[in-house]
This record gives C-alpha cells, structure tokens and sequence, in this order.
C-alpha cells in the first residue's frame, strides 16, 4: 500500500494573521491525524470519525474566517465565501464517494490537501494583504487578529515578529475535538 502524505506546516503557508494561521494549522493537524488513520487502518468507522472531525473543523475554521473579513469590511468577501460553500458541496461529495467506494482515503486525502494549500497561497494571502494595506493608511485600527509581541498582524496592522502557534482561545481545537480517533 502507497502511503498518503501529510501536510507540513511551512512558512510558505503564513498569512501573517495570526488567528488565521493558528486556525490553518489546527485543521492541518487534524488533517495529518486523519492521514495517520488512512495509512494504518482501512476500517470505515474510523475514517467516518476523521471525516467528521475535519468538517467540523473546516465548518468552524470557514465561519470564523468569514467573521473575521466583516470585521475588517473585505472587499473581496463575498467571493471568498462562494469559495468556502463550494467546498464544502465538494467536500460531502468527497465523504459520500469515499463511503461508497468510489473514492479511496489517500485520493479524498490528496484532493483535500491540495485544495487547503491553494485556497491559502492564493486566497487567505489576499486577506492579509488587506489588512496590511489598511494599516498602511492606518485603518486597521483593532486586535481582532493578533496577540501582541507573538508576531503577525497585530494592533494597528503593523507586523511584529516572533509568531507563535496554537490556539487563539476562539473555538474548538484539536484537543476540545478530544483528538482525532482517540490517539
């Protein structure tokens, strides 16, 4: 058996905005958990709970995302939830093709993974580059986004540096979930 790969957490993946990276890397570490699960066991309980934990996850991650760009009044939010909602359509396809058969958990893990790594590169970059413009004008004017001294967009937009992972208190992570099949 081919083993499905997991996705590493890069700087590449950094949008600056630290409740958004701490929330990409908390759905990047489900998703690893999830891969672990595909490689060792082929048992449809286990994947039926994985599934649930990453759509939940992208569930909470996508309604926190879309919270944050009202507050800051993103332009670009609209077409950014049409992204969002479609895929999630595409996401209960997947689940549904992987619990019949039709799709395998390494090729359900390969589409998922590729989608994330280019809605971030390409879209989630485009928010951060909003805020960074609006603190250049000095607009950005909140904290909403950032915990001051850890790096990222922080009050008034400018960057700071030193970033820091993990959770940012707001929503359920890896381990409120109760982890990923109990590992």
């Amino acid at each position: 058996m081919i083993e499905t790969q997991s996705l590493i957490w890069t700087d590449d993946y950094n949008t600056g905005i630290l409740i958004i990276d701490s929330d990409h890397k908390s759905l990047i570490s489900s998703f690893n958990r999830f891969v672990d699960q595909i490689n060792r066991v082929d048992e449809m309980t286990s994947i039926r709970y994985g599934l649930d934990i990453i759509e939940s996850y992208v569930s909470y991650h996508f309604r926190h995302e879309e919270g944050f760009m009202i507050r800051l009044g993103y332009p670009e939010r609209e077409a950014h939830v049409f992204l969002h909602n479609a895929f999630i359509d595409e996401l209960m396809a997947m689940k549904a093709a992987l619990f019949k058969r039709t799709l395998s958990g390494p090729q359900f893990c390969d589409l998922f993974r590729n989608w994330l790594t280019r809605h971030i590169m390409a879209e989630d970059r485009k928010i951060a580059v909003f805020v960074r413009s609006r603190a250049a004008v000095g607009l950005a004017g909140s904290n909403a986004w950032a915990r001051p001294g850890q790096g990222g967009i922080a009050e008034g937009g400018a960057p700071e540096s030193g970033a820091a992972s993990g959770a940012d208190g707001g929503g359920p992570s890896v381990a409120d979930l109760g982890g990923v099949f109990g590992l």
